[in-house]
């Protein structure tokens, strides 16, 4: 496990460490978007659901901000706080227009939202329950968190740095109970693990062969309300809007603040 301070210089050009050159790609930004309307969508039902009326939301580590986009389009007139470690995404968030915060400031000035989010940020933390204790101070009672991890990925991936955590839904679940939330709704979400695991077997042939196989099959599918027929073909592959009894890819939490 790294200690507090190789771990705050590791995220400070986490996106070029962890993804190298490969995260500005077209397809990157494709999948990137798509997946930043499925959160949305999904975090725009649950608030729905449970009649939360959101004007203010604070990301935790929103990357590029496909999100961001995602949201406001879903969400009128909200207004958008982050909290960014990776030094190198702060100017292009800013220029979204997007309140580059960091979590004392917003606890010292009294600050509350009503939406926090936390999506692909808690496996890279070293103690997850404080962590999102923390993260979640300027929240006010009764409003929403979403938070999404990958479940389970060292089952399936033959290296799974950068995470330091490892999650499935009842540890998920009691995370989110010790840190104030109630009302938690998990979802599996993508494709299964089964099949995961089954290309993980394959050898380098007949991982390249399907990898080709699908990108031909790409310009042959339609396309999703929520996407543009680009973001769909890069997309659909990855099954990102099937929930799933089974475990899959990716693990997604919504959960309401407890009255203190």
């Amino acid at each position: 496990m790294p200690t507090e301070a190789e771990w705050a210089e590791y995220n400070a050009n986490y996106f070029q460490r962890a993804h190298g050159t490969g995260a500005d790609s077209d397809d990157a930004r494709l999948f990137r978007s798509a997946l930043g309307k499925f959160r949305a969508d999904h975090i725009a039902r649950f608030l729905d659901r449970n009649g939360i009326s959101v004007s203010s939301v604070l990301e935790i580590g929103p990357g590029h901000g496909e999100l961001v986009a995602a949201l406001r389009q879903r969400l009128a007139g909200l207004r958008y706080l982050a909290s960014e470690t990776d030094e190198t995404l702060i100017a292009p968030l800013r220029a979204m227009g997007v309140e580059i915060r960091s979590l004392e400031d917003l606890a010292s000035r009294g600050e509350t939202v009503d939406l926090v989010i936390i999506s692909h940020v808690l496996e890279h933390t070293i103690h997850p329950v404080s962590f999102l204790q923390e993260a979640t101070r300027s929240l006010r009672d009764g409003g929403a968190l979403f938070v999404e991890v990958p479940c389970l990925d060292h089952l399936y991936k033959p290296e799974d740095e950068p995470h330091l955590l490892f999650f499935d839904k009842q540890p998920l679940d009691c995370a989110l109970r010790s840190a104030g939330f109630e009302g938690a709704e998990l979802s599996y979400v993508g494709e299964p693990h089964e099949l995961l695991q089954r290309r993980n077997r394959q050898n380098g042939v007949a991982a390249l062969a399907q990898k080709v196989i699908g990108r031909i099959s790409r310009y042959r599918l339609g396309r999703h309300p929520l996407l543009t027929r680009q973001e769909w073909s890069v997309i659909r592959p990855f099954s990102a809007n099937r929930i799933s009894e089974a475990r899959t890819r990716w693990l997604r939490a919504m959960a309401v603040k407890r009255p203190r």
